[in-house]
């Protein structure tokens, strides 16, 4: 009983002394915090150690005691560390180091389970996890595309099936339907490879450094063999399981295979193709010359045309003079054969007729002979019937003419030798008569373009002053060089001039130096619409950077003022083909300059650019179809070095991929032009 009072009269003395009396009725406790309660892995190889921490801390007020650290996991997999420290002071933390090293390709989920002194959560766990080491099947190509082929050939692709995952692939099948005229080396193959009949190939993962090179891979040939036209469809299947993570799948334990089909995972890979014959037209059909004049030689353009779905090798086009002696071909009309000509690609030539006997009707036959491009077979021959008849009248004259608009002498010839690029010439068919239709005014005017630069694919347009005057018509020159113009009449009778009138025009720069830049997209439709790729012609005086402000000459300085030299960018084209062209009328002694070009806008892919450099109105140097395969492609071409009238040209011809125009990178000096000896330095 004096025990019990004792207690009691201290606990009284104590109270109005709280700060200064110990609280003995209540004594601190451990709390123990975990950062996370989940620990994630990545998918690993087998082998491959990945680590990850478990950080705990104390937030009680007393020590916190780890009594263990375990798990259920097999410990070759998830591997524990000791932790840190095993008392933990209130506020203390630490943490516990858990390493993964997957042995098989399965998923990994387990706990790690944590006991300590915290009265309240003496058993916490932290669930660790790591997805299952997965295939991942691709093919190349996908979907296998033959494009248009031509009737009766043959064609093949390699198909590669890469596994490019984290586990192996068992393959079960692999399994080619649809039309027959697409066809596989699957068994032959899998064969080589050593895969029985009915066994799964298994690809080990690329990802895994221990597999072998190339043991991630499977390729076989894929035939097309069109036989009709049309298009053809078919599909590689490729069947899959991987249930087991690992090798041995694809066998029907229970003995039902069809029902372990079911659960297979099926790929797709489309196999495309369309098959198109050699087809070619003739126009027109007969070939009519009408009434024509006794001893005249009278012209009708025919027209071959390509009008099926594949490249087509023309041959022949002739008349047999033996037979048909009457009849002919221009031979200045005719192309160089063979002729590759691409679906709906045509040529016109010339065919004659010479009549030699009044009111005696004529015939006979125009040759035309072809074969397919791929497979050299050759197709039906196609004879076009031609007829014609003499007639007592005179052949109608045609006078063609040009001229240069903004010619301060207004002249006009049929040979224009002062024309440059940029002019816009006029074509002038005026003074065409017939000779025997007494004033009557001619019913035809045909003007057509015989001759240009290959670059030049713009056309002939009516003259503005006369618009709906046939006889007038104008061209612009953008590209240098020799263009022939041809003018056939046809009088009131519709009888064609016996003789063609044509018109030369030369066009070149007539300043010192002039750049020409021009360019093709194959894969462009229409090259001569508003919508192409966008190169950029560069020209800057040595030891200036590309793109500079002051001292390079492109579509943002297209005028720089340079001392004493005034380049101009005379012409900037910004949707196909070109040009772009670069004059300099006052090229400076002992001066070297720099030509570049750069892909600014990249459409329809490569782009084939041409680059030539005219030195006082001629081709000093030409740089034909260098491939710049995307923008910021920089092509850097030449170096000019001039003195006098004099130009040397050092050729560089290097293409630089993703060029940074911020670069300030210097137009470089080779060793030949630092060993030149030329004035001016660099």
């Amino acid at each position: 009983m004096r025990l019990l009072h004792l207690w009691a009269l201290l606990l009284l003395l104590c109270l109005p002394l709280a700060t200064g009396c110990k609280d003995i009725t209540k004594t601190g406790q451990p709390s123990i915090r975990l950062q996370s309660d989940v620990l994630a892995f990545r998918v690993a190889v087998i082998g491959q150690s990945q680590t990850k921490n478990i950080v705990l801390q104390n937030e009680g007020t007393a020590d916190l005691k780890l009594d263990s650290v375990s798990s259920a996991v097999d410990p070759a997999v998830l591997q524990l560390g000791a932790p840190g420290d095993t008392v933990l002071s209130p506020g203390e933390q630490t943490q516990i180091v858990v390493t993964y090293t997957p042995r098989d390709y399965a998923p990994l989920a387990g706990v790690v389970t944590i006991r300590s002194n915290d009265p309240s959560e003496g058993v916490v766990q932290v669930a660790v996890n790591a997805p299952a080491s997965l295939p991942l099947l691709l093919a190349t190509p996908d979907p296998v595309d033959f494009g248009v082929q031509e009737l009766g050939a043959h064609a093949t692709q390699t198909v590669t099936i890469t596994n490019n995952g984290y586990g192996p692939a068992n393959i079960c099948e692999i399994v080619l339907t649809g039309d027959a005229e697409v066809t596989a080396d699957l068994a032959a193959q899998l064969a080589a490879a050593g895969i029985a009949a009915g066994e799964p190939l298994v690809l080990a993962p690329k990802n895994d450094p221990a597999a072998a090179a190339g043991a991630g891979d499977f390729a076989f040939t894929v035939s097309y063999d069109p036989q009709v036209p049309g298009d053809t469809l078919a599909a590689i299947l490729v069947r899959t399981d991987d249930k087991d993570f690992g090798a041995g799948g694809c066998k029907a334990n229970t003995g039902d295979l069809e029902a372990e089909r079911a659960s297979w995972n099926t790929q797709t890979i489309p196999v495309l193709g369309r098959a198109e014959d050699a087809l070619l037209d003739v126009s027109p059909q007969p070939v009519d010359f009408g009434e024509s004049p006794i001893e005249g030689t009278k012209r009708m353009s025919v027209t071959i045309r390509n009008i099926g779905g594949v490249d087509l090798r023309l041959n022949e086009v002739s008349v047999d003079a033996s037979l048909f002696p009457e009849f002919g071909v221009d031979a200045d009309s005719l192309p160089a054969l063979p002729r590759t000509l691409s679906p709906d690609e045509s040529l016109t030539v010339i065919a004659t007729y010479r009549a030699r006997l009044l009111g005696v009707p004529s015939a006979g036959y125009l040759h035309v002979g072809y074969e397919k491009a791929v497979s050299g077979e050759r197709a039906d021959p196609i004879d076009v019937a031609m007829t014609g008849v003499g007639a007592a009248v005179l052949c109608p004259i045609a006078v063609a003419k040009a001229s240069v608009e903004g010619d301060p002498e207004f002249r006009r010839a049929a040979e224009v030798d002062w024309a440059q690029p940029l002019d816009l010439i006029h074509l002038d068919g005026s003074e065409s008569y017939d000779p025997d239709g007494g004033g009557a005014p001619l019913s035809a005017y045909r003007w057509s373009i015989v001759q240009r630069p290959d670059d030049a694919v713009n056309g002939l347009q009516p003259d503005p002053i006369d618009p709906l005057n046939p006889a007038l018509q104008t061209f612009t020159i953008y590209f240098a060089g020799e263009y022939r113009f041809r003018l056939e009449v046809a009088d009131g009778q519709n009888i064609a001039s016996c003789e063609t009138a044509d018109v030369v025009v030369r066009a070149f720069p007539n300043q010192a130096l002039a750049i020409e830049v021009a360019w093709h997209n194959p894969n462009d439709p229409d090259e001569r619409d508003t919508e192409g790729a966008d190169l950029d012609s560069h020209f800057v005086k040595m030891s200036a950077p590309w793109f500079d402000a002051t001292y390079d000459t492109y579509f943002e300085n297209k005028e720089p003022l340079w001392s004493p030299e005034s380049p101009s960018l005379d012409i900037d084209d910004t949707d196909g083909i070109g040009p772009e062209t670069t004059t300099l009328a006052n090229p400076a002694d002992c001066q070297w300059y720099a030509v570049g070009v750069h892909y600014f806008r990249e459409a329809y892919g490569t782009a084939y650019a041409t680059v030539r450099i005219y030195v006082n109105g001629e081709v000093q140097a030409e740089y034909i179809n260098r491939p710049l395969r995307a923008s910021d492609d920089f092509w850097d071409v030449a170096r000019i070095h001039w003195n006098g009238s004099t130009a040397t040209i050092f050729e560089i011809d290097q293409i630089t991929p993703d060029f940074d125009p911020t670069s300030q990178t210097t137009p470089i000096s080779t060793p030949d032009m630092l060993a030149s000896g030329l004035c001016g330095g660099l």
